[in-house]
């Protein structure tokens, strides 16, 4: 029984080796499907838990309580309580310390090649549960978009593939996560190809789509089509074909509530991760004053899906969206910068539902009934300041398409969403999940960017594995010679420091030519004049030294005042990112299970 199944695996690793369509695609809707179930798992767990502690825990205190205001002061704790929790599980059960993101997931994908351990897993569905369930101000499409990653990448290092179809079964298991969480599988497809792989080829695009179908199918085979829709907003109409000029107005709104949503949560994870508080308490307090939000309106609480749904169907006022709207954002970078296991998708659309409502309802006051509701422009919103925060237009306007079912939000939130992109990129570089990315030390650019200076010249310098003294002989020069594929051979005096180079063509024309005469050593066809690369040059630059240089490759020297040799850069490297977008090193080490909390925090180095 054991060796037929150890069979089929070797036959199915060996079909995605060559690879083959069929089990690809296979596979593809395999992680998909458990993707799906994961999705609609952890959205009905998040519900459990909110349901238990207020029926079985605030609701006999409330009851207690010989004041109306018993039933708040004990749900203030909750948040405090739940991220307490998801922390001590965290760090003593999975001994995963840090929460793994969308970014972290974009690292995988770019970079570490499917490396997620499965503990992460398990490890952000109970604690996104206890994040979310218990109040926290987060969302939990970001816990999915991860847990569907970690599946993938967890299927592909069982099938031993290789790294590009590592890197494509972590997209499928991201695509199906957020197709199933809002039940749009077209949402889903360009979320993981526009997000996380940040490739549009059709060899990536057809097992996305296989992936988003199975995991969409999946949730709507458990729940139900009509119920699979956990966030459902009103059709939408447009009241006259001139109004979609004003959305332009709301996509400037809209960014640059994005770019002060982003900073906000960077501020917040920098406050709290150079302060003095034990790593265990931070997201304890975090969560309590989440609580104390939650007492002067407990709309902020949660992942904020029924605030959006009032918003969209025009039930809130502006005094009340505007208050919504401030403590979303202090709430969410509270939670989420103090380290809670939560997403920031679901609180971006929250904040741009109350956006578009208040920038509608200015514009109901001004204008009377010539203009749409403000649950028109709460909806347009949503897609807008999704658009500005995460840049990810396609993203936005096809998950809008999907949530409205109807094509008269089209154009509008087309107007938006290009304002939107456009005016968050002129104000900040990156957005959210780009920004966290290019912390970690991750490629920001699609696949086939030649965007060089994105990159260092650590990002493709390779070991040094044979260097010369100034007094190797022609016998030691030849051994190297036949045994390395080096071109270039660093030249190091008596003290380790770089004292030159020997390239290959010089051995060559020089060394091993020679029969007879003086012994010749590697000090007589040194090149002493040898440019300094370090490794957090830009690779641009690099790329430009070496072309000047005229060899093939270079030594890359620790500092600009310690020329002591750490790798090699060749000009092959630097092609193959300006070219392929990818490292040269595609497997290298460095990934989750040696160091998960620098993997995931690279950028918060507090001594913990």
């Amino acid at each position: 029984m054991t060796g037929g199944f150890l069979g089929s695996q070797h036959w199915l690793a060996g079909r995605l080796r060559r690879p083959h369509i069929a089990a690809t695609l296979a596979v593809a809707a395999m992680v998909g499907a458990v993707a799906g179930v994961l999705s609609t798992g952890f959205w009905n767990a998040i519900a459990a838990l909110d349901a238990i502690l207020e029926f079985y825990v605030a609701g006999p205190v409330d009851c207690l309580a010989s004041w109306p205001w018993g039933f708040l002061r004990i749900r203030f704790l909750f948040p405090a309580a739940g991220a307490l929790a998801a922390a001590l599980l965290a760090r003593f059960l999975f001994a995963t310390p840090q929460r793994l993101g969308v970014a972290s997931v974009m690292l995988d994908a770019r970079r570490e090649w499917g490396r997620i351990p499965l503990r992460y897993v398990p490890a952000t569905f109970i604690n996104g549960v206890l994040t979310i369930g218990s109040g926290g101000s987060a969302g939990r499409e970001a816990p999915v978009v991860a847990m569907g990653g970690g599946i993938g990448a967890w299927v592909a290092r069982s099938l031993s593939l290789p790294p590009s179809q590592r890197r494509l079964f972590v997209g499928c298991g991201a695509a199906a996560a957020i197709a199933a969480a809002f039940n749009a599988p077209l949402a889903g497809v360009f979320f993981a190809l526009e997000v996380v792989l940040g490739d549009f080829r059709l060899a990536t695009v057809a097992p996305m789509m296989l992936a988003s179908v199975a995991g969409t199918a999946m949730c709507r085979a458990t729940e139900g089509v009509e119920e699979a829709a956990h966030l459902s907003v009103p059709p939408y109409h447009v009241v006259s074909p001139f109004e979609v000029v004003l959305y332009a107005g709301l996509g400037v709104a809209a960014a640059l509530v994005g770019v002060a949503f982003t900073t906000l949560l960077q501020r917040s994870e920098r406050f709290f991760a150079t302060s003095r508080l034990p790593a265990l308490l931070r997201p304890a307090v975090g969560g309590l004053g989440v609580g104390l939000l939650g007492l002067v309106h407990p709309g902020v609480l949660g992942n904020g899906y029924a605030g959006v749904l009032a918003a969209c169907s025009g039930d809130l006022v502006a005094g009340v969206l505007l208050v919504l709207l401030v403590g979303k954002l202090v709430a969410t970078a509270l939670t989420l910068g103090s380290g809670g296991w939560g997403g920031d998708f679901a609180p971006a659309l929250f904040v741009g539902a109350m956006t578009g409502g208040l920038y509608g309802a200015l514009l109901t006051a001004l204008l009377d009934d010539r203009v749409a509701s403000s649950g028109a422009y709460a909806m347009v919103g949503m897609g807008a300041v999704l658009a500005a925060a995460i840049r990810c237009p396609i993203t936005a306007i096809l998950l809008l398409f999907e949530l409205t079912g109807s094509y008269q939000v089209i154009l509008p939130i087309m107007v938006a969403v290009a304002t939107a992109t456009f005016v968050a990129s002129r104000l900040s570089r990156f957005g959210l999940y780009h920004a966290r990315l290019f912390e970690l030390g991750g490629p920001t650019v699609a696949a086939g960017g030649t965007h060089l200076e994105e990159y260092r010249v650590a990002d493709a310098m390779q070991p040094v594995t044979h260097v010369l003294s100034e007094g190797s002989g022609v016998e030691e020069i030849r051994r190297l010679v036949a045994t390395t594929q080096q071109t270039v051979f660093p030249v190091l005096d008596a003290s380790g420091r770089l004292k030159g180079v020997v390239r290959l063509a010089d051995l060559r024309a020089g060394i091993l030519e020679t029969t007879g005469g003086a012994p010749i050593i590697a000090a007589d066809v040194l090149r002493d004049e040898v440019p300094l690369l370090t490794p957090e040059m830009p690779l641009r630059e690099a790329a430009e030294v070496l072309a000047a240089a005229e060899c093939d490759e270079l030594p890359v020297v620790r500092a600009a005042d310690d020329p002591r040799p750490c790798g090699l850069i060749s000009q092959q490297a630097v092609l193959r990112i300006g070219v392929v977008g990818l490292p040269p090193g595609e497997g290298r080490s460095g990934g989750l299970d040696r160091d998960a909390l620098q993997w995931e925090h690279r950028r918060c180095r507090n001594g913990d």
